[in-house]
């Protein structure tokens, strides 16, 4: 990903906190809008399976980041584990076509 652009990073808690909390950053990745995790202490960014959706906004709520498409869809993902994928995804109304959707 060294020739990538990160366009949105979104993390799953405050780096400050104490009680040796680590913390899980969330990426949306070039115009493609693919997603990627770094956890703290990787040298590198992953990208996480099933989550390659045109992301177009990204949010980290109760450990699980919510990534919705310009179609409004919107893509669960847990990367917690071992192996970090997308784990639902929730089809919202049609709406009007729009060039960003917002989380």
């Amino acid at each position: 990903m060294r020739d990538s652009f990160l366009k949105k990073v979104v993390l799953s808690s405050s780096p400050l906190e104490a009680n040796g909390f680590t913390f899980t950053a969330v990426a949306i990745v070039n115009q493609t809008g693919d997603l990627a995790f770094c956890r703290e202490g990787d040298q590198s960014w992953t990208l996480i399976d099933g989550a390659q959706s045109y992301s177009e906004d990204v949010i980290s709520v109760n450990g699980l980041f919510y990534a919705v498409d310009k179609k409004g869809t919107v893509v669960v993902c847990d990367v917690n584990g071992p192996s970090p994928s997308r784990v639902g995804i929730i089809r919202t109304p049609r709406l009007e076509e729009a060039d960003m959707r917002y989380l």
